[in-house]
């Protein structure tokens, strides 16, 4: 069924393994915004005092943090940005919706783990190298 207006799309992030990156993007409409989002952005809101404040839980999650990090982009506003101080068991479930509903992306570092071929760009003339 297509939904009526834009919109919001959700680029998640995060790191299996430690070292491997990975990320994905969701397509939202209004209503499936407000569900997959609503209660997990509230408690990441109210406890954002509470650095290590699962926002899944509300448990301290300083000893087994697992974050998600996310780029919300809702029609026509700025992003929005949160870094969710997750614990593993809550990241666990939450990241088993976002795979089921969302796209992967492609590695954004390649099989090197560079950042690609640099190139002059003109940059470079502000102190900034290539």
């Amino acid at each position: 069924m297509r939904s009526k207006g834009r919109l919001a799309q959700a680029y998640w992030a995060w790191f299996e393994g430690g070292s491997d990156r990975v990320a994905m993007k969701e397509r939202l409409c209004r209503d499936c915004a407000k569900d997959a989002l609503e209660s997990l952005l509230e408690t990441a809101k109210q406890n954002s005092e509470h650095v290590s404040m699962c926002p899944g839980c509300g448990e301290d999650s300083a000893s087994h943090q697992d974050p998600i990090y996310l780029t919300l982009y809702l029609p026509k506003r700025e992003a929005l940005e949160w870094q969710l101080p997750t614990c593993v068991e809550c990241a666990s479930t939450i990241r088993q919706g976002i795979t089921q509903n969302g796209q992967r992306l492609p590695d954004r570092q390649g099989s090197s783990g560079g950042l690609g071929p640099q190139t002059d760009d003109g940059w470079g003339t502000i102190g900034v190298p290539a």
